[in-house]
């Protein structure tokens, strides 16, 4: 997994522990 895949799973998962669902 790459940097920037990691990044965009860590920020996924600030949304949905907010309640949120990021569609991209």
């Amino acid at each position: 997994m790459t940097y920037a895949q990691t990044l965009r799973l860590t920020t996924a998962a600030s949304f949905w522990s907010e309640g949120r669902v990021p569609l991209a």
